[in-house]
């Protein structure tokens, strides 16, 4: 399974980080995206909803999605969101 999302991931631009291998980034420009995977659950945080929706599009093409649920945990981190500040 690992084999097949890492080669999928690489193909849209993503790098794998060699200190997580559950972590990728991607950078264009201004824009960034860090998807981290968990099982069988996977987070992407990013600052482009325009480029969030591309990473959607291109993972729905190649896998079947379920809803986006808030975070509340990744990776033994817990994750708070405040919306009115824009902030993780």
């Amino acid at each position: 399974w690992f084999k097949v999302i890492n080669s999928i991931l690489v193909t849209f631009g993503f790098v794998n980080s060699i200190v997580n291998h559950n972590i990728y980034y991607l950078h264009h420009s201004h824009d960034f995206a860090i998807l981290t995977l968990y099982v069988n659950k996977t987070m992407i945080a990013n600052n482009c909803l325009l480029l969030l929706q591309s990473i959607k599009n291109q993972l729905h093409s190649k896998f079947l999605l379920f809803s986006f649920d808030k975070v509340h945990y990744i990776l033994s981190l817990q994750v708070i969101c405040n919306i009115h500040y824009g902030w993780l």
